[in-house]
């Protein structure tokens, strides 16, 4: 990891930030929460093969590992400036 791939990665947080805060962007979690309520009470209704059963929870899972993708990256942002500045004042001490 560089300063250019840092500077890259958080422009990208920038941007997924400022979508995240938008009127749209309540809108289609809005949505997507309406789509889980949904395949939640498939499940729940049970009555499904083992092979539905996943496709269903798989379903789920990924639509809310989506939902949380803004701020799984900003946390990944963190987490490399902090990993960069660390290797930055070893070099220094070396």
């Amino acid at each position: 990891m560089n300063d250019e791939e840092l500077k890259a990665y958080a422009e990208l947080v920038h941007a997924l930030t400022e979508l995240s805060q938008s009127h749209g962007w309540e809108v289609y979690i809005d949505g997507l929460r309406q789509d889980v309520a949904k395949h939640q009470l498939t499940i729940l209704g049970g009555a499904l093969t083992p092979e539905r059963y996943q496709r269903e929870c798989g379903w789920v899972a990924g639509v809310f590992h989506a939902m949380e993708f803004p701020e799984r990256a900003a946390g990944r942002y963190r987490t490399m400036r902090e990993q960069l500045q660390e290797a930055k004042e070893l070099e220094e001490e070396n």
